[in-house]
């Protein structure tokens, strides 16, 4: 077998490892999002006042047709007191049925609104411009308690539990870097493969 064969079948095992280190890496930013906010001090007394909120959710389907609704597959957020003490996190271990999810609009005024919510009471409700495609900011809250307002309660939702979302946003997930390194690895080993096959080896 000629020494430009084995080249050829080393370039293909190489290319072909690469893609399948490749596979094993999913494509996170894809469905995955980070949020991040901040809660004010006005209209509520809300032990989230002047507090913050942070995490990750994974939704498909998005943008979601006006009316309708899309549960999400995974969240991981927590809220947090303005001395940053953890008030509430919200899990799909703790989740309560149906109340993790993007609501379409409601009406011709509205905004797609993500919900979070847990066993114990606690809710997170943050309201985007339609058609919310998992990236935008948050639009704050205005004026009082409504279907619509992005605001969040600890325990339930009265006006000595709530508190304003006063600002925030929603973007991309970045990548683990464990997976940017896998991906670094693979890259490095095809390199290298195709550097030694090239000098003729027959290890190819």
């Amino acid at each position: 077998m000629s020494s430009d064969l084995f080249g050829f079948l080393g370039r293909a095992r190489f290319v072909a490892a690469f893609a399948s280190l490749a596979v094993l890496t999913p494509p996170v930013s894809a469905t995955v999002f980070s949020i991040q906010g901040q809660f004010g001090n006005a209209f509520f007394s809300g032990p989230l006042n002047g507090g913050s909120l942070s995490g990750t959710y994974t939704v498909s389907g998005l943008p979601i047709a006006d009316g309708s609704q899309v549960l999400l597959n995974s969240w991981d957020v927590t809220l947090f007191s303005a001395a940053n003490t953890a008030l509430a996190h919200f899990t799909i271990a703790n989740g309560c049925a149906g109340c993790n999810n993007v609501d379409g609009r409601f009406s011709p005024g509205s905004g797609n609104v993500l919900n979070f919510g847990d066993t114990a009471g606690d809710f997170l409700e943050l309201q985007f411009l339609a058609p919310f495609n998992g990236i935008g900011s948050v639009v704050p809250f205005v004026s009082a308690i409504g279907s619509f307002s992005s605001f969040a309660g600890i325990g339930g939702n009265t006006a000595q539990l709530d508190s304003i979302v006063t600002a925030g946003s929603s973007t991309l997930a970045v990548p683990e870097p464990s997976s940017i390194s896998l991906l670094a690895l693979a890259g490095f080993v095809c390199l290298a493969g195709l550097t030694a096959c090239r000098r003729g080896s027959r290890a190819c």
